[in-house]
C-alpha cells in the first residue's frame, strides 16, 4: 500500500473564522470539494458551504466560492457529504440542516427539528442546486432525521441506503438505514429499516458510515464512549453492535468522532483518530487520521496494519471524508479545524489535506 500527502490548501485568519468539513466528489471529469466556513467564536456555527473543482486527474482547486442556494428555509445546508451516483450520473450530497438563534455569535437551535437535505452539482455551472429536503412517496418533507457526515452505500440498480440518525437533540439518538429512489433529482424514502440503539450510550449514536463489501454491508457509528460496528446480509437488518476492538482484543481507543470506509483491492479498511499517548492536546485526540485494515470475519482492526495518513500539528482532524476513485485508489479528505484557538502553535493552519491511498496491485 503506498500513500501519497498533498495539501490542496492553507491559511488561518487568527481568532476568526476556519475551513471545516473539507470532503471531495468524484464526477468523471472533475473532483468537486466541498466545505464551510465556521465562526471560531461558537460552537458548530457554519456559514454558507464552498465549492471549488479541478479537472481529473489533476489537484489544482478553483478558488472556493460561497454557495448560496445551500439552505431549506431558515435552516443552513451543513455536513455534507458528496458522492457519484453510477446509475443516474450525478454528483449527489446529503448532509443536514441547522437552525441558529441570537447572533454574535449564533447558536444552534436545541429545539428545532432534525433535518436531512440534499443537492446536486452542476457540472455545466460548477456549482450545486438548491437545498431540498428528503422526502416520503407523497412528498411530505421527512423530519427528525438528519444524515450529517454519513457515508451511503448505492446499490447497482440506483437504490441509495442512506444511514442516517433519528430522534431529537434532547434525546438519546438511534440510528436507521433509508432505502432510498434517486432520478437524478428527487431523492425519495421509500423503506426503513428497524432502529439500532445504544441505550447505555449518553447521547445513543450519530453519524453512521455504511459500505457494501463483498456480499455484506458494514456499518460503523460514532458514539460518546467508544465508536461501534456492526454487519448485515441485506444492509436494513445488522448483528448487534460490537465495540471496534484489535485482533488482540483489546478495545480501539477510538470515541466521540466519526469513522469512514476504505476498501481497495487489499481489502476493506477503517479511517479513525484515537487516543496514541501523544495526541492529549488536540481536542477529542482527533488527530492524525489512522488507517486499519478490517478483518472482516472477526469483525475487528488488525493492529500491525494502522498507519497514519494524516500529520497531528494541534488541530482535529475527525470531520473528513472518504472518495473511491478507483478499484486501488482513494482519497482521504480533510481540513484542520482551528479549535480550541491556540491549536496553531503546534504547527496548524487551517490545511486541506487529501492523502491518496493506492493499493498495491498484488492482490485482487
Amino acid at each position: 500500500m503506498k500513500t501519497e500527502l498533498i495539501t490542496l490548501r492553507e491559511g488561518f485568519e487568527h481568532g476568526k473564522s476556519c475551513f471545516t468539513q473539507a470532503r471531495v466528489g468524484l464526477t468523471p471529469a472533475e473532483a468537486v470539494l466541498t466545505m464551510q466556513p465556521l465562526d471560531l467564536r461558537g460552537s458548530d456555527v457554519y456559514g454558507r458551504v464552498h465549492s471549488s473543482y479541478a479537472a481529473r486527474p489533476g489537484f489544482s482547486f478553483s478558488t472556493p466560492l460561497e454557495q448560496p442556494d445551500l439552505h431549506v428555509g431558515d435552516f443552513q445546508t451543513v455536513d455534507l457529504y458528496p458522492q457519484y451516483h453510477e446509475q443516474t450520473g450525478v454528483l449527489l450530497s446529503t448532509g443536514a440542516g441547522l437552525h441558529y438563534v441570537g447572533d454574535e455569535p449564533p447558536k444552534v437551535d436545541r429545539e428545532a427539528p432534525l433535518m436531512t437535505c440534499y443537492t446536486t452539482y452542476r457540472p455545466e455551472t460548477h456549482d450545486w442546486t438548491p437545498a431540498r429536503m428528503l422526502t416520503e412517496p407523497d412528498g411530505t418533507p421527512v423530519t427528525a432525521i438528519t444524515a450529517g457526515c454519513v457515508q451511503r452505500a448505492d446499490l447497482a440498480d440506483g437504490t441509495v441506503l442512506l444511514p442516517v440518525c433519528t430522534g431529537s437533540r434532547k434525546t438519546r439518538m438511534r440510528v436507521q438505514i433509508l432505502r432510498c429512489s434517486f432520478d437524478g433529482t428527487t431523492l425519495t424514502v421509500r423503506e426503513r429499516s428497524p432502529e439500532i440503539a445504544a441505550e447505555e450510550e449518553p447521547r445513543g449514536l450519530s453519524e453512521p458510515s455504511l459500505i457494501r463489501y463483498g456480499e455484506r454491508f458494514f456499518l460503523t457509528l460514532r458514539a460518546d464512549s467508544r465508536g461501534y460496528v456492526t454487519v448485515s446480509e441485506d444492509g436494513m437488518h445488522f448483528a448487534p453492535l460490537r465495540p471496534w476492538c484489535w485482533d488482540t482484543g483489546l478495545e480501539v481507543p477510538t470515541y466521540n468522532t466519526q469513522q469512514h470506509w476504505l476498501s481497495n483491492t487489499e481489502g476493506l479498511f477503517l479511517v479513525y483518530t484515537r487516543r496514541d499517548g501523544k495526541n492529549d492536546h488536540v481536542f477529542r485526540n482527533r488527530a492524525p487520521l489512522y488507517m486499519a485494515r478490517v478483518d472482516t470475519e472477526r469483525m475487528c482492526l488488525l493492529r500491525d496494519s494502522e498507519r497514519a495518513l494524516t500529520p497531528e500539528r494541534g488541530a482535529r482532524t475527525g470531520n473528513f471524508g472518504v472518495t473511491r476513485v478507483s478499484d486501488r485508489e482513494s482519497w482521504v479528505v480533510v481540513a484542520e479545524w482551528m479549535q480550541p484557538l491556540g491549536c496553531e502553535r503546534y504547527g496548524s493552519n487551517n490545511a486541506v489535506f487529501l492523502t491518496r491511498v493506492i493499493a498495491d496491485n498484488a492482490q485482487p
